[in-house]
């Protein structure tokens, strides 16, 4: 599927900029990392999609609250954190996405 994306010629300049200095095919390319990386500020990717902070997840057997994500880590209620993007984040299990709604 193709969309056609609307943007000021000072943001096209940009972009064009930022293609050739990361070397990327297309301007799709360039877009898709931009929004991966800001992404990482937010949400945890885990192997069912986006986990928010608040979340319930299950790390390995362990049921925690995400309580805080930066683009590095991912830090839990109980004082732990593992990197954000690392196969072990990847593999977090959403079980509720507040505490408000877990019922475990």
């Amino acid at each position: 599927m193709s969309t056609t994306l609307r943007t000021s010629t000072d943001t096209l300049d940009k972009l064009k900029l930022l293609k050739s200095f990361t070397q990327a095919k297309t301007y799709d390319d360039v877009i898709k990392h931009l929004v991966k990386r800001e992404l990482k500020q937010y949400v945890v990717h885990t192997s069912t999609g986006y986990v928010p902070r608040g979340a319930v997840v299950d790390d390995r057997g362990s049921i925690l609250v995400i309580t805080n994500i930066t683009a590095d880590r991912v830090f839990f209620d109980d004082g732990n954190s593992i990197p954000n993007g690392c196969k072990r984040s990847y593999e977090l299990e959403l079980m509720a996405p507040t505490v408000e709604d877990y019922e475990g």
